[in-house]
């Protein structure tokens, strides 16, 4: 299962509000530390959707290393298996890309929300099978440890609960109050003003 997040502003109809964009984090595996550098890994990671951040030198349970993208994939478009580069002098380079926590995949056509069996009419050749198991990351490497060197990382921004932090910090009593206003008691429903 996936969730799909959109800005909203509190004003405009709920309805008006597309959402077609799911927030993954995505594992491009085998980019030699060389070409690990924030210009380098945005510019690859874009062909597999808006970037919104990234670890580099993330290091999987199972000691591999690879780059870790957080991204907006859209859900219209089929899921992005490899990722090129080709340096100035150099052949081209392929990367593979893994999903982390990937939602239902039609190994046919690419696409999230339905299985091979629910696409057109269920019957596919083996040949046609262009996607599938194989994108998805192991387990174990969900939460790599990382060597702590990160790119410019706008998560915060991009992922915020509600008021408390989502977890009940506070959220019942997060209201801004005016300056020098007291706290409310208990059983009572506003706050006291200065001066009143």
């Amino acid at each position: 299962m996936g969730v799909m997040v959109e800005p909203y502003d509190g004003v405009a109809d709920p309805a008006s509000v597309v959402l077609n964009r799911l927030h993954a984090w995505v594992q491009v595996r085998g980019i030699p530390p060389l070409f690990q550098k924030d210009e380098v890994v945005r510019d690859m990671a874009a062909w597999i959707g808006e970037v919104l951040g990234a670890e580099m030198y993330a290091l999987g349970a199972s000691g591999t290393s690879f780059v870790r993208v957080r991204a907006k994939l859209d859900v219209h478009k089929a899921l992005t298996r490899v990722v090129g580069l080709h340096p100035e002098g150099s052949e081209r380079m392929m990367f593979q890309v893994l999903y982390e926590k990937l939602p239902k995949l039609c190994d046919v056509c690419g696409l999230l929300g339905h299985r091979v069996e629910e696409c057109e009419d269920g019957v596919h050749e083996q040949s046609a099978m262009q996607y599938g198991a194989w994108m998805r990351a192991p387990m174990e490497d969900w939460h790599p440890r990382s060597s702590g060197v990160r790119m410019r990382e706008p998560l915060r921004e991009n992922f915020r609960g509600g008021r408390g932090g989502g977890r009940g910090n506070g959220a019942a009593d997060s209201r801004k109050r005016p300056p020098g206003a007291t706290p409310p008691r208990e059983g009572k429903a506003e706050a006291e003003l200065p001066g009143s």
